[in-house]
């Protein structure tokens, strides 16, 4: 399967490139799909492979040694990740993912001296989401945490509605847990509180938040 250069312009790096360009790149592209809940596994040879999401949501995690997981990012449609990493990843939904090859990578980067300079910037977003997460976990309550997660949430995914903003979470609290740094328990009774108090709710396909000012308030 070739990619095809309109799927590839949805790709944060190749945005707005000529199709002529694209369809040159996109040969390089092989194409995988995962159901949902499945981990990512890829054939030996992609090991140091990069992959662009173009449909669905993946996480990426790290174990302890006794098992405990934690969420370092989610990934969605157009965005990218390296198997250089030894983090799981993991498809929340059905997905489907764009594979090239570390060589192959190289060669396009070379061929457009502004791939690298987007790169360059996407790179300086994860670093700075991963920075962020690292203040969080040190110096913020689970309260904040979590109203972080749910503003940011709302930012990406939210819809007015007519009592409030509409955010669709088809995440477990499970998830929500191992994105934050807590547990699912305390994930649970925080939400319930921010529900008890006016402030979202709770629905078992969405979050509704009701009162912004007060989830500001609980991020700060």
């Amino acid at each position: 399967m070739v990619l095809a250069g309109a799927v590839l312009a949805k790709f944060q790096l190749f945005d707005g490139l000529p199709e002529e360009e694209l369809g040159r790149y996109g040969r390089y592209f092989s194409c995988r799909r995962f159901g949902r809940r499945e981990q990512m596994t890829f054939p030996e040879e992609s090991a140091d492979a990069v992959f662009f999401v173009s449909r669905g949501r993946v996480k990426v995690s790290y174990f302890s040694e006794d098992g405990k997981e934690f969420t370092v990012t989610i990934l969605g449609p157009g965005e990218m990740y390296s198997r250089h990493s030894e983090g799981t990843v993991t498809a929340l939904e059905e997905t489907e993912v764009w594979l090239i090859s570390m060589a192959d990578f190289r060669r396009i980067l070379a061929e457009n001296p502004l791939l690298p300079l987007r790169l360059i910037r996407i790179l300086g977003g994860i670093l700075r989401e991963t920075n962020n997460a690292i203040q969080n976990l040190a110096f913020r309550e689970v309260s904040s945490r979590l109203a972080r997660f749910l503003m940011r949430q709302a930012a990406e995914r939210g819809k007015e509605g007519p009592e409030g903003l509409v955010v669709p979470v088809e995440l477990t609290h499970e998830d929500i847990a191992n994105l934050i740094g807590s547990s699912r328990q305390t994930v649970t009774s925080t939400l319930r509180r921010f529900d008890q108090n006016g402030i979202i709710s709770l629905n078992r396909r969405h979050v509704m938040i009701k009162d912004w000012e007060r989830l500001q308030e609980l991020a700060t």
